[in-house]
């Protein structure tokens, strides 16, 4: 096993044999959950490659085929005759398919992908499944793509045109395939690749995705209060339609991902509980000074994100390529505080070691 502090560089020289590696073709491609996600994958690759598909309810199912598309018999049949398998499922169904997809991989050299929308609980399932010591690729990604409308009605062949696809930068997804699949990506959908740590992007999306979902439903709410909804339209202001809009999601849907990240969003909403008791405080002053300052802190402060470059197909023709992007980024990148990167072990993603220690190589939050 490499120790945590082993050169990054070195590691890069050590692996430079495998530059000149060609990137697997993925002529056929199955996808797993046939809902707005993956029913709009399924359009967006429909004209490069043959998708077969696979869902456990017969809605979907028979939606999918009314779409142009075919349908496997089972989710063991479609791994059986797919060069690929992307899931796009929520993360605890994903997790509990794991021990069934891992025995069905052993008679198909299928890759498998998630798309789910938290990825630091799925890398450590992924690891425990005992990964790192088969001969399984898996990557883990996450389209930050969608809209509010429910299951396959929601479906666009566009949905990812311009927008970020997460390449989870963690150990366990395989590092020649990730590039492979970013490439991929890049040339069917149209999105942009960005290589992120699991750990990272569970922590940012915390407050990016769950949280603003949370104040969606809870503004939503009070809104329901009003006898009067014809009046609630006409006095409702782009403000109130900004907040409330993701709102009309599946309640199952965004519950799914909100619990996948739930350590890290109830610490968030603890924090809230402080905030929200300083402006209740401030609300009882003599003035309005003290909740302007409180405001004047919770603002943003000017241009405080700073701009990733993201990874061009033309950048990733080689797996020498998908290595200097990753350093590239992470050089550049300040990472979210108590994440360290000799832990998680950024510069290796696909790398296979004989005695993983999940708890030092995950990035797992202290």
């Amino acid at each position: 096993m490499r120790s945590a502090g082993h050169d990054r560089v070195s590691i890069l020289r050590e692996n430079s044999g495998l530059s000149q590696t060609a990137l697997p073709h993925f002529g056929r491609i199955g996808i797993v959950g046939l809902g707005q996600i993956g029913t709009s994958l399924a359009l967006g690759l429909r004209n490069t490659r043959e998708v077969v598909g696979y869902d456990i309810a017969t809605n979907a199912r028979e939606e999918f085929l009314r779409s142009g598309f075919r349908v496997a018999s089972s989710l063991d049949d479609l791994l059986l005759e797919v060069e690929l398998c992307f899931f796009a499922v929520p993360a605890g169904s994903f997790k509990s398919m794991l021990a069934g997809v891992f025995a069905a991989l052993a008679d198909s050299k299928a890759v498998i992908a998630d798309l789910c929308s938290t990825k630091l609980d799925i890398e450590e399932a992924v690891l425990a499944g005992g990964i790192l010591s088969s001969e399984i690729r898996y990557v883990g990604l996450h389209p930050l793509a969608g809209n509010e409308r429910r299951g396959s009605l929601g479906a666009d062949a566009e949905l990812f045109r311009g927008r970020t696809m997460v390449v989870s930068s963690g150990v366990a997804s395989h590092s020649l395939t990730a590039m492979a699949l970013a490439q991929l990506l890049i040339s069917t959908v149209g999105c942009r690749a960005m290589f992120v740590n699991p750990a990272v992007h569970d922590r940012v999306t915390n407050f990016t995705i769950q949280l603003p979902h949370i104040f969606a439903y809870l503004t939503s709410s009070f809104a329901q209060t009003v006898p009067d909804q014809t009046l609630l339209t006409l006095l409702s202001g782009n403000s109130f339609a900004d907040v409330t809009r993701v709102a009309n999601s599946s309640p199952e849907m965004v519950a799914s991902f909100l619990y996948a990240n739930r350590e890290i969003l109830k610490a968030s909403l603890r924090q809230l509980d402080g905030k929200l008791a300083a402006m209740v405080s401030a609300l009882g002053e003599a003035d309005e000074t003290t909740l302007a300052q409180l405001l004047g802190q919770y603002a943003p402060r000017g241009s405080q994100v700073t701009l990733e470059a993201f990874a061009d197909s033309h950048r990733l023709a080689e797996v020498a390529d998908y290595r200097r992007v990753i350093l590239d980024l992470e050089s550049r990148r300040a990472l979210v505080d108590s994440i360290r990167v000799a832990d998680a072990k950024l510069e290796i993603a696909g790398e296979r070691a004989t005695e993983p220690d999940p708890r030092t190589r995950t990035g797992r939050l202290p």
